[in-house]
């Protein structure tokens, strides 16, 4: 719930006296403790993301979000190149100037482009937090707030490959606020996980992606991830063996799926009916030839109804043709 909050119209329009050439000009998002607004610099045709958070909902360490930020190399962190009070004595207000990121936070893009959250896409997302927090266990920091809306999808439409990058920002917010869901960033990733992986059909996966999606959920959402203790886990809070695993499963997929063995035909008479084949194309083909009298006829009709009594092959029929390859 916001607390504290001016009215978004209020900023809109305004200069603040340390960034004289930005006008904020667009309202992004507000949060429970501030809004984020787009400011526009005419002369160089630029952005910068004005955060303007009451004093109220602030501790005196306000500014070690903009250290803890700027401290890090990783370049999906957003960086806060000032921290300066509002002009206006009557909006008791700091301002956070920001990397402007063009895009929507992940709760925004879960509710609205739910359809675009494929294994890929989420594959992207876990590689990037995972080097995030690799550099945060190195340097024995946490994020402290990494839920959906600290999280940035930028996807520009003039990448010739079409990629996805993330940005992280609101560093250190839960020791400004004193509010967090979760004790740990790994719990936060979870939970980002586990909404991603609600977007996704798994009907409509390929077999290379459902390998995946089932090692995400029952690997890394129901064990490395939740698990606090690297002795029962030696996943648990390393963010880079994390990495390396999502990394391999595609080739681990390729070396199961080549070292798959195909059950062969020895006698005509293994099968003594369609149903027990299942849905193997390959004994159908072996059993049963694809040259039938008027087979072109009937591919061609859009609706065609099989009559016939009982174990004459019907069932056969339909299989092949749904089947077919």
């Amino acid at each position: 719930m916001c607390k504290n909050l001016p009215p978004v119209g209020s900023f809109l329009g305004e200069k603040i006296p340390q960034f004289p050439e930005h006008e904020i000009i667009e309202h992004i998002s507000s949060g429970s403790n501030g809004h984020v607004f787009r400011a526009y610099r005419e002369s160089t045709n630029s952005n910068l993301a004005f955060k303007v958070i009451p004093v109220n909902n602030l501790s005196p360490k306000h500014l070690d979000e903009a250290k803890k930020a700027n401290s890090l190399e990783n370049a999906a962190v957003v960086r806060c190149h000032d921290v300066v009070e509002y002009p206006d004595p009557k909006v008791r207000c700091v301002v956070f100037i920001c990397d402007y990121v063009k895009g929507k936070n992940l709760e925004d893009y879960i509710r609205q482009d739910r359809a675009n959250i494929t294994i890929p896409f989420i594959e992207e997302f876990l590689l990037t937090i995972f080097r995030l927090l690799h550099e945060l266990k190195q340097r024995e920091e946490q994020h402290g707030d990494l839920h959906a809306g600290n999280v940035l999808v930028a996807k520009s439409d003039f990448d010739m490959d079409g990629r996805t990058t993330f940005r992280v920002t609101d560093f250190g917010v839960r020791e400004l606020t004193g509010q967090a869901s979760h004790a740990t960033d790994y719990l936060y990733v979870a939970e980002i996980l586990k909404n991603f992986l609600e977007c996704v059909d798994y009907r409509d996966c390929s077999g290379r992606d459902r390998y995946i999606h089932d090692a995400l959920c029952h690997d890394f959402l129901k064990r490395h991830l939740i698990e606090t203790d690297p002795i029962a886990d030696s996943f648990a809070y390393n963010p880079r063996a994390m990495a390396d695993k999502l990394r391999s499963l595609e080739e681990e997929h390729r070396t199961r799926a080549r070292g798959t063995t195909t059950a062969k035909l020895l006698t005509p008479f293994d099968y003594p009916n369609c149903e027990q084949i299942g849905d193997s194309h390959l004994l159908l083909n072996n059993l049963y030839s694809d040259r039938l009298l008027g087979l072109s006829e009937i591919q061609a009709r859009s609706n065609l109804m099989l009559t016939g009594p009982l174990g004459c092959g019907k069932t056969t029929v339909f299989r092949a043709l749904s089947l077919d390859t």
